[in-house]
């Protein structure tokens, strides 16, 4: 447990740091995200995530990126299972650009009597169009959620997720800290099988070739379904 617990601190710690490096002389946009989630459960083994992602940025005025993606996992234990999957994101800011990834990943789920913490580490082999090979990106997320309310509708979440290239290619990325998410929102469960999630997330991203970082403030709304 103690050294679950300095896991957690270090891989926080080292996304802020990265954070702080990069935030002078960034570009900074405000964006919208929207999500949705449908999570299927086959007799408490296999499990299937198909999402969507629909991304609006330059001040909200047009389509900046859509993120397609499916995920099938198998569960080991009861807080540990093993996922592979296959996400298509195109990109339209500043100009149309196709994206293929293929990713293994580890999701550690573990509740507490104050709530729920999540760790996923995800390996993702990118297909970007023009880099002239395949970029190879570690990710990291640490999500944490606890009930606000006897009902246990509402609850607070807070989650980071650092993402760093493991190598570099000739046009595309390049080796080291990529971008670094952080997320303050609140959650509300309709029902068994329907929550939706509302907060901001500060996106701050380190282009390659010494072009200036960015900085993204997004309005995040995530609907989970769970069949």
């Amino acid at each position: 447990m103690v050294r679950r617990w300095v896991r957690v601190g270090l891989w926080s710690l080292l996304g802020m740091l990265c954070c702080a490096s990069g935030a002078r002389g960034a570009e900074f946009d405000s964006q919208l995200w929207t999500q949705y989630n449908f999570h299927v459960q086959h007799r408490d083994r296999f499990r299937l995530l198909v999402d969507f992602n629909f991304r609006w940025g330059d001040n909200y005025g047009r389509t900046s990126q859509v993120v397609v993606r499916a995920t099938a996992g198998y569960q080991l234990r009861r807080n540990l299972s093993l996922w592979i999957g296959h996400a298509w994101t195109p990109t339209f800011i500043p100009e149309f650009n196709s994206e293929d990834r293929w990713f293994p990943q580890v999701l550690l789920e573990d509740r507490y009597p104050w709530g729920q913490m999540i760790n996923r580490t995800r390996l993702e082999f990118r297909a970007i169009a023009g880099a002239g090979g395949t970029s190879v990106r570690l990710r990291h997320l640490l999500r944490f959620s606890r009930p606000v309310d006897r009902a246990k509708r509402w609850s607070a979440i807070v989650w980071d997720e650092l993402f760093w290239n493991l190598n570099s290619t000739p046009a595309g990325p390049e080796a080291g800290f990529d971008q670094n998410r952080i997320f303050l929102g609140v959650g509300y469960t309709i029902d068994q099988h329907t929550r939706v999630d509302l907060g901001y997330m500060a996106n701050h991203i380190n282009p390659p070739r010494n072009r200036p970082d960015r900085h993204l403030d997004v309005l995040w709304i995530t609907m989970n379904y769970s069949l």
